[in-house]
């Protein structure tokens, strides 16, 4: 009786390591909300943002600088040109609707267009509506941790664009670090926003990186010097 009290005990120990150390939420439960995100990046009335660009499209790398200017609220028009100042796309933004002024021909099809639409209007989206927000998740509970550790934990926000869900991954400065666009629980897309701080303390986009999950595009910007 007393050797299985003892490796009840020790069971009931390992168990209790384990739990105690598994994943916690920093923060309280989730919670409904209706609120208005603002994008910090490309928002600025009627400024210009210029990029290198590098993406990988079905089979055809294409290289040189994307071009966008905000034209108004939740209104802008990008480019793509190349290194010779050579147009390979051309869209405009207006809320939700998306135009296109033209395509490269070896990328002119339907299905590529379509996909492009979507993807660039995910990348320059400037506002969303979050409707449900998710507590931090914390891993390793057992080792002790800072509230500047907790704070720089990004908090994911629900949201949606163009009928598909999306999630949005926000620090306590409401800095935006990624998005992650998904449908039936699956991710289809994922866009990743590295940053920094300008000498006024403003957030500057450095660069970004966007990948299909579903389609072979890879997009790569960086911030031209």
């Amino acid at each position: 009786m007393l050797k299985l009290t003892r490796k009840s005990l020790l069971i009931s120990s390992i168990l209790l390591l384990i739990l105690s150390c598994s994943p916690k939420h920093a923060e309280g439960i989730s919670n409904k909300m209706n609120e208005r995100y603002v994008v910090p990046y490309f928002n600025e009335p009627q400024a210009e943002y210029k990029y290198d660009a590098s993406i990988q499209v079905y089979g055809n790398d294409l290289h040189g600088f994307f071009l966008l200017k905000r034209l108004g609220d939740q209104h802008a028009r990008m480019a793509l040109v190349s290194d010779f100042g050579n147009t390979l796309m051309d869209f405009e933004f207006k809320g939700e609707e998306v135009i296109v002024h033209y395509v490269i021909e070896d990328l002119n099809k339907k299905i590529i267009v379509n996909k492009l639409k979507k993807y660039f209007q995910l990348i320059t989206q400037s506002e969303y509506e979050l409707t449900f927000r998710y507590p931090k998740r914390i891993d390793n509970m057992c080792e002790p941790k800072t509230l500047s550790y907790i704070e720089s934990i990004p908090t994911r926000y629900k949201s949606s664009l163009n009928n598909r869900t999306v999630f949005l991954m926000i620090n306590h400065k409401q800095v935006l670090s990624k998005i992650i666009q998904s449908k039936r629980r699956k991710t289809i897309a994922e866009v990743d926003f590295y940053t920094s701080n300008t000498p006024d303390d403003s957030i500057q986009l450095d660069s970004l990186r966007f990948e299909s999950k579903k389609m072979p595009i890879v997009m790569t910007f960086k911030a031209v010097d």
